[in-house]
């Protein structure tokens, strides 16, 4: 905290100087550090600041342990509305009472009216620090979404909404036996349901980046919302980013009319599987999400399972290959030939001076072909490998492809819709934008005619009122049709990109298709299979025929050879 010491204003954050009078600003030690807090809580260090509270390091005193210690800033103390909400935190977090969710042991208010509330102390990391690195697993993103499932259900239980769940809310507390424990923070914003007291008719509560849209309108809002703040996280950690980005009043457009993009065509290596999860959860309609958070934890289950099964099993092509009409030998053949060649020459040596020397030269003829054959063995099977690769490859590709095809082609339908929508939002904005205009021109017209005299001071200020509405009317209108305008434009330069890569895509498919029922008979993919099999057929074939060569001079030469005690 820094202050003025002109003006004694405070600020947050690293202000040099203050924006009222230019004083240079000076650190404001902090008097609570080393006060006893409720008789017991002795507060020993500052740990997190905001602009509605600040959250301790505190010891108790009697017990000797080490607590949390949150108290809302001395300005919203002196607000009745803003003291009930933060005491609300306490009472409905001590309603819920459950391992994933902050436990806060007490509560009150200080001799000088502070307020305050004592909190569990806890050692980790919020989820906004993990989501900072970058994407995680599905497993990760479980893992940490089936705790904040759990402890939300049981709040819903209870009729008690969060209205605020953020990676900033969700903490992961790092135990003493290394393990993990999720909770839910700040039941700040929480109502219970039916009642009514601090709620004010379109009032927007939440974080305009996790709103579900129902929030986003002022309406009224069930435990599905909190589902779809869920969701927006859910999105978070598998993609490393947002579903919707940009100024507040973008955001709230977004979350109310446009779709998010699948996860999976923003992260390549998303699964699928979350994709189905995540969509449904941020559906614009409450009706059409999940109906509860134990629904959610299922489905979540349910999820990994599917993904991890489709990992484990091979991929079932739906590419139709020409199988290679291959003749198949055992892997010993040369070395079995060998053995028989060696025998019979040993037994040609064995003859002593009666030895055939033709048939010593045909053994050496019949070597010689059995290391040709070897090498001609190695030939066929780096071919074949060569053409089995080809074909994995093939079929790899080409399931990519078409996964991608009709992943794009979802997405197009769904930029088809959103453009639809803008364009009847411009048209209705348009329309707003004429009324206003013409209310302006009639006004100006009747502020012309005061000017001459004509009509008293009062109407005067009521046409000269009525025309400055107006002129706001018009100008907003306008704003909003040249944002809509871009956003048209947008929309279809990127439908447009949507349908390039559909036809870049599809015509990779062709390309690669690896038979002529798939592919056709004069497709490059074609082509270049019936090279890898024609190499694999022409090795195979001089295999057999060289291992038909020597059977025969094999057989020969064994007829000739002198037989043991012949």
């Amino acid at each position: 905290m820094r202050v003025c010491p002109q003006c004694n204003s405070q600020f947050l954050g690293d202000a040099e100087r203050c924006p009222i009078d230019g004083s240079l600003l000076r650190d404001q030690a902090d008097a609570l550090i080393g006060r006893v807090i409720g008789g017991r809580y002795r507060i020993q260090g500052r740990m997190a600041e905001g602009g509605m509270a600040s959250i301790y390091k505190a010891r108790h005193e009697q017990v000797e342990r080490t607590v949390a210690v949150k108290i809302l800033a001395r300005m919203l103390s002196e607000d009745p509305v803003h003291k009930e909400r933060f005491l609300r935190e306490a009472r409905a977090a001590n309603r819920i009472h459950h391992e994933n969710v902050i436990d806060i042991t007490d509560f009150g208010e200080t001799e000088d009216g502070l307020v305050y509330l004592v909190m569990e102390y806890l050692e980790g990391e919020s989820l906004a620090d993990l989501v900072t690195r970058g994407a995680v697993t599905l497993q990760r993103a479980a893992e940490i979404l089936h705790p904040v499932c759990r402890g939300l259900q049981r709040a819903h239980d209870l009729g008690i909404l969060h209205r605020d769940i953020k990676p900033e809310n969700i903490f992961l507390e790092r135990r003493t036996d290394g393990g993990e424990t999720v909770k839910i923070l700040d039941f700040g914003l929480a109502q219970l349901l039916g009642d009514k007291r601090l709620t004010t008719a379109g009032q927007v509560f939440g974080t305009p980046e996790y709103i579900s849209p129902e929030q986003a309108m002022g309406g009224e809002i069930t435990s599905r919302a909190d589902l779809y703040a869920v969701g927006v996280v859910f999105y978070e950690l598998m993609t490393g980013r947002l579903p919707f980005s940009g100024s507040t009043a973008r955001l709230i457009y977004q979350h109310i009319h446009e779709a998010p993009k699948a996860p999976s065509l923003v992260r390549p290596g998303c699964p699928p599987e979350a994709d189905e999860v995540i969509l449904r959860l941020l559906e614009k309609e409450p009706e059409r999400r999940y109906a509860t958070a134990k629904e959610l934890d299922g489905a979540l289950r349910d999820c990994e399972q599917r993904a991890a099964a489709r990992l484990k099993q091979s991929t079932v092509s739906t590419v139709r290959t020409a199988g290679v009409d291959a003749m198949h030998f055992p892997g010993d053949t040369v070395p079995k030939l060998r053995q028989r060649l060696a025998a019979c020459r040993q037994a040609w040596e064995s003859a002593g001076g009666s030895r055939d020397h033709a048939l010593g030269s045909e053994l050496d003829r019949v070597a010689g072909l059995i290391e040709g054959l070897g090498r001609t063995q190695a030939t066929a099977d780096r071919a074949e490998r060569e053409y089995n690769d080809f074909v994995e490859h093939g079929r790899g590709t080409l399931e990519r492809l078409r996964r991608a095809i009709d992943e794009l082609s979802q997405d197009e339908a769904k930029t088809r819709r959103e453009i639809e929508g803008l364009r009847t939002a411009l048209a209705k904005t348009r329309a707003t934008a004429g009324d206003a205009e013409r209310d302006f021109l009639q006004a100006r017209d009747q502020l012309a005619q005061f000017d001459q005299g004509d009509g008293s001071i009062v109407s005067s200020v009521v046409v000269f009122e009525t025309a400055g509405k107006a002129a706001r009317r018009w100008r907003d209108a306008a704003a909003e049709v040249e944002a809509l305008e871009r956003d048209l434009r947008t929309k279809t330069e990127e439908l447009e990109e949507i349908r390039f890569q559909v036809g870049q895509f599809r015509g990779r498919v062709a390309a690669l298709e690896v038979d002529a029922g798939a592919g056709g008979p004069t497709s490059p993919g074609a082509a270049d299979a019936t090279l890898h099999r024609r190499r694999v057929l022409e090795a195979q074939r001089a295999f057999g025929a060289l291992l038909d060569e020597i059977g025969r001079s094999m057989q020969a030469i064994e007829r000739r050879v002198p037989r043991p005690g012949g």
